[in-house]
């Protein structure tokens, strides 16, 4: 099991690093989103992390590579925070100013038990840190875990492995970071192994 993981200029993508380690016993590959697309071997990995950053998806020299990532990587995706917005910003969906900025606000996270959060606690608590949300999902998305008050925070593909988290999970004070990270290997288990995913419809 391989991962690669695009870095999004996070200091958060070394947290997001050792937790793969941690599940797969094998090195993830990083590489930052303004390295060349043509010069990586989507065939050589089982699935994408997209990690957290600055800015907004909506930019190009925010989110790199990461929209080609989503766009023709037929392997599982998983979006952390900026990841996240940009899988909902690719898919055609919107973000925007979120009610108020976080920064370090550890809250709890209602989610739908499914997917990446299978056998989890339908509720726990995780670290948000932006000043951006999904504030309407695109067509192909559904929500998979809200706050309390009802902001979008997970989101999964309706026929496809690709999820978004907008909290994170990496963090020392997010509860199941490493269990929601092994659900996500999981699934790439099983759907990466030869069988082609569908082409993916951009709005």
């Amino acid at each position: 099991m391989k991962t690669l993981i695009i870095d999004n200029y996070d200091s958060f993508t070394n947290n997001i690093a050792q937790y793969v380690y941690r599940v797969t016993n094998v090195s993830p590959v990083v590489v930052t989103n303004d390295y060349p697309f043509h010069k990586i071997n989507l065939s050589e990995f089982n699935n994408i992390i997209l990690s957290p950053g600055p800015g907004t998806p909506e930019k190009d020299e925010d989110f790199g590579i990461c929209k080609r990532m989503i766009k023709e990587a037929n392997i599982p995706i998983l979006g952390i925070c900026l990841g996240h917005q940009g899988i909902n910003h690719c898919f055609g969906g919107e973000v925007g100013k979120a009610p108020k900025p976080v920064h370090g606000y550890k809250e709890l996270i209602v989610n739908s038990g499914d997917n990446i959060f299978k056998g989890l606690p339908n509720s726990f608590f995780a670290v948000r840190y932006h000043s951006l949300i999904c504030t309407k999902l695109a067509p192909s998305l559904e929500a998979t875990a809200y706050t309390q008050d009802g902001l979008i925070m997970a989101i999964a593909h309706k026929e496809l492995p690709i999820y978004g988290v907008q909290f994170h999970p990496e963090s020392i004070d997010s509860e199941f970071g490493v269990e929601l990270i092994k659900n996500f290997i999981d699934i790439s288990a099983k759907n990466s192994y030869g069988r082609p995913l569908h082409v993916r419809d951009f709005a």
